[in-house]
Formats: C-alpha cells, sequence, structure tokens
C-alpha cells in the first residue's frame, strides 16, 4: 500500500542519516509478522492469539518460509545496521495446540532465523531478543491463558538455549 511504503522509505531514509552521523542503527522486527494473506486460504497458517490476523502459525513450514522471507526483505531494504532487537510478540505469537506446546522452541527459532539473515546483511550485528509481554500470559485479559509455571519454563528453555549459543556477555 502507498502509505506503507511512504513509511518505510521514512524509515530507511532515517536509518541512513544516522549512520551518516555516526550513530549506532538497531532493527526491530517480529519475524512471525507477516501476511498470512499470502499463503493459501486455510486457517492452519494463521496465528492463534491477539494478534493472529496478523501473525502466521509457526508450527506451518509453509509460514516459517514467507516469515523468512519477508524478515530477509526487510532486513536487506533497511541495510546494515548495528544491531537487532527481536520482537515475539505484540504484534506475533501464535498459541494454537502445536506452538503452545513449542513456545521456548519457537522463539529461539525466530531469533537464529534473523541471525543467520544478518550474517550477509549486517554481519558484525549485535542482538537482543524482547521477551515482553510473558508477564502477563496468565492474566484473562489477553487470552492466552498460560499458567505462570509453564511461561516460566518456555522463557527458562529460550534463554537456556540462548546462553548455549552465545554464551553470557
Amino acid at each position: 500500500r502507498a502509505e506503507n511504503e511512504r513509511i518505510h522509505r521514512g524509515m530507511r531514509h532515517l536509518f541512513e542519516y544516522a549512520r551518516r552521523r555516526g550513530l549506532e542503527v538497531y532493527h526491530m522486527l517480529t519475524p512471525m509478522h507477516a501476511n498470512p494473506g499470502l499463503l493459501p486460504d486455510d486457517p492452519k497458517y494463521t496465528a492463534t492469539g491477539y494478534y493472529g490476523r496478523t501473525s502466521v502459525c509457526w508450527s506451518q513450514p509453509e509460514a516459517r518460509e514467507l516469515a523468512r522471507n519477508m524478515a530477509r526483505q526487510e532486513m536487506e531494504y533497511y541495510g546494515p545496521v548495528d544491531g537487532y532487537i527481536v520482537w515475539f510478540y505484540d504484534p506475533g505469537g501464535c498459541f494454537c495446540p502445536d506452538c503452545r506446546k513449542n513456545q521456548g522452541g519457537n522463539l529461539f527459532e525466530q531469533l537464529m532465523l534473523v541471525v543467520e539473515l544478518a550474517k550477509s546483511i549486517s554481519p558484525d550485528a549485535q542482538f537482543e531478543a524482547c521477551l515482553w509481554p510473558t508477564w502477563c500470559f496468565d492474566e484473562p485479559l489477553w487470552g492466552i491463558n498460560f499458567p505462570r509455571e509453564d511461561v516460566k519454563a518456555f522463557v527458562r528453555e529460550f534463554l537456556d538455549r540462548a546462553l548455549d549459543r552465545f554464551g553470557p556477555r
């Protein structure tokens, strides 16, 4: 859409300007916040949860491939950056039965997708993963209904995998 294109051109201009000024530039993206309308018309490709209508279900290989392609295009469009902030929820997140039981693994896969893509776009990039708003997943407002202990378990799984892969700072 024309409005979206105008916004992205403006953001790209700001990234370029910041780099020229010597500022560090970080690009925040949500890998699974991809347009499920680009996939076959089947509800299995659309995420469940608060932002389901604008996100893909990570358990579906076709959806993961779409997310990968969209993330690559976005990362290439904005060009090299100093770092990436990988944001998993709000927007994003799928809580279908398959994704629900593998939240920690799915989050780590999304982080690694950005790490892999960055090798050819921003080889010296730093990475930050944001687990917000997992603290509220057990509250009725969001309709996710994750017991607090399950949230702690998948956050712990993600953090353990990230520590194994990247080590301590």
